[in-house]
């Protein structure tokens, strides 16, 4: 855990001391730090099924990061109680002590790309939760992040989520907002795997298979 949040300052630390140029720079994740990289190496280095390209910009520069898309990690006992009553308290769901956590999480990048309808509703379906819990017993969640492209999720399909108010879920499990959404599945003794960027249901139901294979 201690590494997710070293690695989010070192992300920051980058981001807010960009020179005012607009040049973008470019940085890649080895062993948890990130390393400065040109253009040219930064995208031949892209492999979809190992890494992710973050772009952030604000009105003094932009930056690449290319960061591993799948990692690992555990929560404490003091962390797994706050997790539980956070969901808990905006979903009215309760967790008992057995049950897996899957958390499917919306980002808001693109920021130029509206959420479908569907987007929410096949994390919601049935269909998918009845196969996850084939695979284990489990509670799932989909949790939004409020900045901007949540704007075009339907006020209907808003009540099956979660805000993520103060971005608690955001800086719990992820180092970034990935395109297209962010993943987590939550083993009930704490031990977690994150996926970062687009996926699909059977991403996440190989998650919940490699947790449970795991000592």
């Amino acid at each position: 855990m201690k590494s997710l949040l070293k690695i989010t300052a070192v992300s920051i630390l980058f981001y807010c001391n960009l020179t005012t140029a607009q040049d973008m720079k470019y940085y890649t994740e080895e062993n948890g730090k990130l390393l400065p990289t040109t253009k040219v190496a930064f995208e031949k280095s892209i492999d979809h099924s190992k890494n992710v390209d973050v772009y952030l910009e604000n009105n003094k520069g932009q930056i690449g990061v290319l960061y591993i898309r799948r990692r690992e990690g555990k929560l404490d006992a003091e962390q797994m109680t706050a997790l539980k009553k956070y969901l808990k308290e905006y979903s009215r769901k309760d967790i008992n002590k057995d049950e897996y956590i899957v958390i499917d999480y919306i980002t808001a990048a693109p920021v130029n790309d509206s959420i479908s309808w569907f987007s929410i509703r096949n994390k919601t379906s049935k269909h998918y939760t009845k196969k996850i819990n084939r695979i284990t017993s489990s509670k799932n969640f989909v949790v939004y992040n409020m900045e901007g492209r949540t704007r075009w999720i339907p006020n209907g399909d808003k009540k099956d989520c979660i805000a993520d108010k103060n971005n608690v879920i955001l800086k719990l499990f992820f180092v970034a907002q990935a395109n297209y959404g962010n993943a987590a599945v939550i083993r009930p003794d704490g031990t977690y795997i994150t996926h970062l960027g687009e996926y699909g249901p059977d991403e996440v139901y190989n998650m919940i298979k490699t947790l449970k294979a795991m000592p």
